[in-house]
């Protein structure tokens, strides 16, 4: 018996239509696009208005009509909007990105015992958008001795961690987590030489039970 491929229940409306239903509906989403980009606002919010008639006499083979290219042009619409407009989601990604980018992890030790930067594990990582600035100098010997000097610049690591301790309340003293990590701080010991009515205030304290 032939092993039946496994099946996944949730699939992408837009590999689920034809190749001439997905180019209708990469032009469409174009428009919505190039409308949203003249009138400054979201390409979402052509999911919340009715489509325009002159776009709508465009459908000649009255694909629209059909919930899966609707569901197609919904799904096209949202990744658009994610790829390119800022959302919290993305802002937070691209802070936690520099918040934790470590220049170290992308050099290597060359043939000749040089450190060089991997500049294609950078790619590869995406966390190419930490970098502020990369700078390459070549010296003027024959390419045989030549040496090459890379600057590498990364964004600001102090402030992507405060923007993101904002984004978190860290930097608030009412915020649960620092009155959490401050009473850990405060827990009363009992050390060996503590007496017993010592101990047993001191675990009086520690449970809240000595008022």
């Amino acid at each position: 018996m032939n092993a039946v491929a496994p099946h996944s229940m949730f699939q992408s409306a837009y590999a689920q239509i034809s190749t001439a239903e997905r180019r209708f509906v990469d032009r469409l989403v174009d428009a919505f696009a190039e409308a949203a980009r003249i009138k400054g606002c979201s390409i979402r919010l052509a999911l919340q208005h009715p489509l325009p008639a002159k776009m709508r006499e465009q459908d000649h083979q009255r694909w629209l009509d059909r919930p899966l290219v609707q569901a197609a042009v919904t799904e096209r619409v949202h990744h658009r909007a994610d790829a390119n407009e800022i959302t919290v989601e993305g802002w937070l990604k691209e802070v936690v990105a520099i918040a934790q980018f470590d220049l170290t992890d992308y050099f290597l030790i060359d043939e000749f015992g040089d450190p060089a930067f991997d500049i294609e594990r950078l790619r590869d990582a995406e966390r190419s958008g930490a970098i502020k600035s990369i700078e390459v100098e070549r010296s003027d010997s024959t390419r045989l001795n030549m040496k090459v000097k890379v600057k590498v610049q990364a964004h600001d690591k102090i402030a992507a961690l405060k923007m993101w301790q904002s984004y978190l309340g860290l930097d608030n003293e009412d915020n649960p987590q620092r009155r959490a990590d401050k009473a850990a701080q405060e827990v009363p010991t009992i050390t060996a030489g503590t007496s017993t009515t010592q101990a047993g205030e001191t675990y009086a304290r520690l449970i809240g039970d000595n008022e």
